[in-house]
């Protein structure tokens, strides 16, 4: 059995990707002081919690893991989970006690928070990508802020009642990380140990500009028109597969996501007081209150456009509707095929060099 077991609960968009690759990483050079044991992330110990047609099978799903880690000989078990962040904890722990009782006492669990503001932009960004929203960024924080994503302490108050003194929550803000990078920071603060040489920093869920992702969200709007269900089977993964390559292998602007005046102006008086709750509960000093302040210096004028006509003219998205006719063709005839593909596309560009 592993010596201890480190419990990874996300937040999302606060760099997990980059972390599960360096621990996948790491655990293929050093199999004696980590296991992780998944080729992406543990996220379906969450989804069996919430997802109705899963609920059925947490407890085989659980027990697995735990028998699993039960006969690894690492020194440290390793789980990441973003999607742990829409867990109730408390069923969770009921979870851990039940399936890893060997370890249950011996867990430690890190979560990193996002700004607040810097969480719309990221969450806008990763859902335009890959067609789960194409409305305005305005439509995308009411809908964040009627949801009460934004708002941070009641949620992780609920995780310190559960866990006490197990729960560690870091800031994800560069300057409030080792090396201003969450990877190291991970490694050193929840493993006590160095990034795998050759690790990447985090970078795996690359920013978009603007252009970019109007491009995206110009074929998502296209093929949910042509679609006859609202989803489009593929379109998802091609979004998450090919935004890391708009920008790094070709790119058609570099403007920023931003929001504008009157938008940021709206966020700052929403979570003000929970960015305050956050810094006097869990740091230090004040990351949280310190970035809600920069966010709203740093708003534009003017709310962006995200229309492909804005950056575009009639030829170049004549020429991007036609090559979305095929792309649509091999997503509707085998999504499957179409996921592995994406997949053969992006796979060099993502793993980490071994030289």
């Amino acid at each position: 059995m592993t010596d201890r077991l480190v419990i990874h609960i996300g937040d999302i968009k606060t760099g997990s990707t980059s972390i599960q690759n360096a621990l996948r990483l790491q655990e293929a050079r050093v199999p004696e002081t980590l296991f992780f044991g998944v080729p992406a992330n543990h996220n379906l110990l969450a989804s069996c919690l919430t997802d109705p047609l899963q609920m059925e099978q947490a407890d085989e799903i659980y027990a697995l893991l735990g028998r699993t880690l039960s006969t690894m000989t690492a020194q440290t078990g390793v789980i990441s989970a973003e999607m742990l962040e829409f867990v109730d904890p408390t069923v969770f722990r009921a979870m851990l006690t039940k399936h890893f009782a060997g370890l249950a006492s011996r867990l430690s669990i890190i979560a990193y928070v996002r700004p607040h503001g810097e969480r719309v932009l990221s969450g806008f960004t990763e859902e335009t990508k890959k067609g789960d929203f194409t409305g305005s960024l305005d439509a995308y924080c009411a809908k964040q802020l009627a949801k009460g994503t934004l708002l941070y302490k009641k949620r992780f108050d609920a995780w310190r009642a559960t866990f006490h003194d197990k729960l560690q929550i870091r800031a994800f803000v560069p300057s409030a990380l080792v090396h201003n990078d969450v990877v190291s920071d991970f490694f050193a603060n929840a493993l006590n140990l160095n990034v795998p040489a050759n690790a990447p920093p985090e970078h795996a869920n690359t920013r978009l500009s603007v252009e970019n992702l109007s491009l995206l969200r110009h074929l998502h709007i296209t093929w949910r028109n042509w679609s006859e269900t609202p989803a489009v089977p593929g379109a998802d993964a091609f979004g998450w597969h090919v935004a890391p390559l708009l920008g790094r292998d070709i790119s058609f602007g570099n403007t920023p996501v931003a929001v504008h005046a009157d938008l940021a102006e709206q966020i700052t008086q929403t979570c003000r007081e929970d960015a305050i709750a956050m810094d006097d509960a869990y740091f230090r000093h004040a990351p949280m209150t310190e970035a809600l302040n920069q966010f709203r210096q740093d708003a534009i004028d003017r709310p962006q456009s995200f229309d492909v006509e804005t950056y575009f003219n009639r030829e170049q998205i004549a020429m991007l509707d036609f090559l979305a006719k095929p792309l649509f063709a091999a997503m509707k005839h085998d999504p499957a095929v179409f996921l592995k593909a994406m997949v053969t596309l992006t796979s060099e560009h993502n793993r980490p060099s071994e030289t």
